[in-house]
C-alpha cells in the first residue's frame, strides 16, 4: 500500500493509499485522510479494457460516504465530475497517442 499526500487547488487536501493496481487493467485507492468536511470516505477504481474497435475501454466507479450536505453537494456536482473524468481521460490518451 502506497501512500500519497494531494493537494488541490482551492486548499483541499487528501492522503490517499492505493489498494489494488494489476497492472495495467485496475487501479483502486481510497481516501485515507481529508480535511473536506463531512467527507467521511471515498474510494475509486479504475477498470481498462480492450474495445472492439481497437481502443480502450475505461470504467470509472466512484463511491463515497458523507455527510447530508456533501451527499448533496455531490449529486449536483455529477455533470461536472463526469466531465472531469472525460477530460482527463481524453488528455491521457493524446498523451500516450503523443499528440499532447
Amino acid at each position: 500500500m502506497r501512500v500519497q499526500p494531494r493537494h488541490l487547488r482551492g486548499g483541499g487536501h487528501f492522503v490517499e493509499s492505493v489498494v489494488v493496481w494489476d497492472e495495467p487493467h485496475r487501479f483502486v485507492y481510497r481516501v485515507e485522510q481529508s480535511n473536506a468536511p463531512g467527507l467521511l470516505a471515498w474510494m475509486e477504481e479504475w477498470l481498462l479494457a480492450p474495445s472492439a474497435t481497437g481502443g480502450t475501454v475505461l470504467r470509472f466507479t466512484m463511491a463515497i460516504d458523507a455527510a447530508p450536505f456533501v451527499r448533496a453537494a455531490i449529486r449536483l456536482a455529477r455533470p461536472g465530475i463526469s466531465r472531469s473524468v472525460h477530460s482527463a481521460a481524453a488528455l491521457l490518451d493524446a498523451r500516450c497517442l503523443g499528440i499532447d
